[in-house]
């Protein structure tokens, strides 16, 4: 007698459905965790490079007082010279001793600087107290007046920093207008980089910027304020106008 071979089972080929919502759903979440951290990595890119600005603007401040014997005032922020860069204002200081302006964009050129474009450009402000201690008109707090500046005077204009008058430059430890001035320390200057307008409010320099009151740099970034913050200390430019 003759026995039939048994039939083997014919495997189906292919993927089930429910493997290919497996590997789709693998796929989705390495996708997810790829583009976040390009993103993370241009966020990062961009404070790094707004750091490294900064930095470049304060050794430019510190070399114009060193060359000076006072700091410069800032460009105004207010008319077309603000907006128009190939403007031949634009970047330059602004005449400090014809009005108050202790704050406005940092003035590149007269700082030997290439002006970046308008949503690169870095807001600056400077500490302007009493006669004595009016860190853009030096000249003015000597004997008779009217003679350059140098750096031994600098040094006793910064010696005189204390917050006292309308328009001394500060940084805060908390943000936002009359809690940033109530709680802050004098500087000799400071200055704001932009990055994103975190506050909405068309502008990308966040509060309390722009003012003459900045967040101090040891704040960081928030989901309100992503600026970078560089303040110089008066104490921290008379050791740098005294290095050998």
């Amino acid at each position: 007698m003759i026995r039939a071979k048994p039939r083997r089972a014919t495997r189906q080929s292919g993927f089930s459905f429910v493997e290919i919502a497996v590997v789709l759903g693998v796929v989705g979440l390495v996708l997810a965790a790829t583009s976040g951290a390009y993103l993370n990595t241009d966020r990062v890119a961009d404070r790094q490079a707004a750091e490294s600005h900064g930095e470049q603007v304060r050794d430019a401040l510190r070399a114009y007082a060193l060359s000076n014997g006072e700091l410069p005032c800032p460009e105004p922020r207010s008319g077309n010279a603000s907006i128009q860069r190939g403007n031949a204002a634009v970047g330059r200081a602004g005449n400090c001793r014809a009005n108050s302006a202790a704050t406005g964009w940092v003035p590149y050129r007269s700082l030997g600087l290439s002006v970046p474009g308008p949503d690169k450009r870095a807001l600056y402000a400077v500490y302007r107290g009493a006669a004595s201690s009016d860190l853009v008109a030096v000249a003015n707090s000597r004997p008779g007046g009217g003679n350059r500046p140098d750096g031994n005077d600098l040094i006793r204009a910064l010696r005189g920093v204390d917050g006292s008058g309308p328009a001394t430059a500060a940084v805060g430890g908390r943000a936002g207008g009359q809690g940033c001035r109530s709680n802050s320390r004098p500087v000799a200057f400071f200055v704001v980089v932009p990055l994103v307008d975190r506050d909405g409010d068309g502008d990308r320099l966040d509060g309390p910027h722009p003012g003459i009151c900045a967040r101090a740099p040891s704040l960081g970034a928030s989901q309100s304020n992503d600026d970078v913050v560089i303040a110089e200390s008066p104490f921290a430019l008379i050791g740098w106008l005294q290095r050998p």
